[in-house]
């Protein structure tokens, strides 16, 4: 079973390493692995690959290359402990859900920039997303697939409500990987009702919008891969800051269990009346 986790678009900028500028021998002694690899590798560590650029997605590459998925899956997870890429939200929730429910489901992370044309591209059988982020989702899918709308953790939606919560002329710094993470912060807390507040974003490698949010911000919001960089030593006052990530609960796991059992039985039910 394929499921689209869209959830939280993470912090992600363009796609990169599509499988063109890649070549597989497939008559080599060096396993398919390896080689896909070390090109990825030489390329981040030539500049090639820029600090913020995103890996195509795993089937993407994997039908680029006419490789299996798990073997490019197996490909990034090597990249990661070899310390040449982070994992995005997206990609980071589809190990999750994979974790959840082992040897049930193929789960892929994407954008809800991108989930149109992946729907385009290749099947899935659920989209799963935040209960943030649903609406959205609906209406990209169009119909197509079901979407299921997954509840987080109490601990993000304080976060999201002491956000809301704050003084009208308050400043609140966003530090993302990409100004599109940044912009899905700030979606989110729209969304959560959040008015009157003064958002400011900075990216990574924005040393005066750093500077900024360092100087002004009431609270700072950091993602999952600015805390991995380690940026959070640079800002003053580590009360203001905030670590821009969740969990799921276990009743939106719940949900997507059911809505996975309810794909698999009728699955069960085509293959019986087509052998009927």
């Amino acid at each position: 079973m394929s499921i689209g986790p869209s959830a939280f678009p993470g912090d992600a900028a363009g796609h990169v390493g599509s499988g063109s500028d890649l070549d597989v021998a497939r008559d080599s002694d060096v396993p398919i692995s390896t080689q896909i690899f070390w090109q990825l590798a030489y390329q981040i560590d030539s500049g090639r690959l820029l600090p913020g650029a995103r890996l195509a997605p795993v089937r993407e590459l994997g039908a680029a290359l006419r490789v299996n998925p798990n073997t490019i899956r197996a490909v990034y997870r090597r990249l990661a402990d070899a310390g040449y890429v982070t994992s995005a939200d997206a990609g980071y929730d589809a190990e999750r859900l994979r974790d959840a429910f082992p040897d049930l489901i193929e789960a892929e992370g994407a954008l809800l920039d991108d989930l149109p044309d992946r729907l385009e591209r290749f099947h899935y059988d659920l989209v799963a997303t935040t209960t943030f982020h649903a609406d959205e989702a609906q209406a990209l899918t169009h119909g197509r697939v079901p979407v299921v709308a997954m509840l987080v953790g109490p601990g993000y939606l304080e976060l999201v409500h002491e956000i809301a919560a704050l003084p009208a002329g308050s400043r609140v710094g966003l530090v993302c990987a990409s100004e599109r993470g940044a912009e899905n912060m700030a979606e989110t807390l729209a969304i959560s009702g959040t008015t009157g507040v003064e958002l400011l974003s900075a990216t990574l490698d924005g040393d005066s919008d750093l500077e900024l949010i360092d100087r002004t911000a009431d609270v700072i919001l950091l993602s999952r891969e600015a805390i991995a960089s380690g940026i959070d030593a640079r800002f003053d006052r580590p009360e203001r800051l905030r670590r821009w990530s969740y969990e799921f609960d276990p009743s939106g796991l719940e949900l997507l269990r059911r809505s996975i059992e309810n794909v698999m039985a009728g699955r069960r039910s085509e293959a019986i009346g087509a052998a009927t």
